[in-house]
């Protein structure tokens, strides 16, 4: 009697979707110096560059150069991108964007209250209320979206790659209510990028984020009631001074 042939067992997925993507874009900036580096360590030992030991050495130099650029690129304390990591994704995503004619939202986000917090109550709880934002802000984030820790401080920027302005839209309202449970008070601002000219779109984002702050404030001011405003840069006529 013939064995029966047992379905193969479905294999466990070790990532998420788009992971595999996300590696391969993030390998293409640094595919020269891995190169060099794998092919310099191999002419040493005098084996062939073609052969399958150079292909995993490769992969492992490769993995070696993300891991250390990686970790340089994270903000201890929340557990984000930092400044300079999220600089590096955002010039990943103008780069796939303009090679694949694509489009991606900005939004600049600020805490209105983290001064008040740290100068009343406490440095620790001011610290909580940045990493109960970061766990808003990236919780239920699709692959690819990027969230960092932009300036340092209270500011957070988050880029949405093939997302227009009506997604980001979307993304803001679905947020303000996991924010609002983290008890963050926050306002924001979004741009629709332009590839040619990113600083431009980040500066408009940023002001469309303060004028939400002020907006934010006078709600306060008149009702008590800690609002999360935020605007479309696109939609405000005159963008205030940061």
């Amino acid at each position: 009697m013939q064995d029966e042939i047992k379905p193969e067992p479905e294999r466990k997925k070790q990532f998420e979707p788009g992971w595999y993507k996300y590696r391969k874009d993030r390998y293409k900036p640094i595919r020269k110096d891995v190169e060099k580096r794998t092919a310099e360590k191999y002419d040493r030992q005098g084996l062939e560059k073609d052969s399958p030991q150079f292909r995993i050495a490769r992969g492992q130099e490769a993995r070696s150069i993300l891991r250390t650029e990686e970790k340089g690129d994270i903000d201890v304390l929340t557990g984000l991108y930092n400044r300079n990591g999220t600089t590096r994704r955002l010039t990943e995503v103008i780069n796939n964007a303009k090679r694949n004619h694509t489009s991606f939202a900005i939004i600049f986000l600020d805490l209105n209250n983290l001064k008040e917090i740290n100068d009343t109550i406490s440095h620790e709880l001011g610290d909580a209320t940045l990493q109960a934002t970061a766990s808003a802000l990236k919780a239920n984030t699709k692959p690819g979206d990027i969230v960092g820790r932009y300036g340092g401080g209270d500011e957070f920027m988050i880029i949405l790659p093939g997302t227009d302005i009506e997604g980001a839209k979307i993304y803001m309202e679905r947020k303000k209510e996991l924010l609002k449970y983290h008890s963050a008070w926050a306002s924001a601002g979004i741009s629709q990028a332009d590839v040619n000219d990113i600083q431009k779109s980040i500066n408009m984002a940023e002001a469309a984020m303060y004028q939400a702050k002020r907006e934010a404030k006078e709600i306060k001011a008149k009702t008590g009631r800690r609002e999360i405003v935020w605007k479309v840069a696109e939609e405000v006529n005159s963008l205030p001074n940061s």
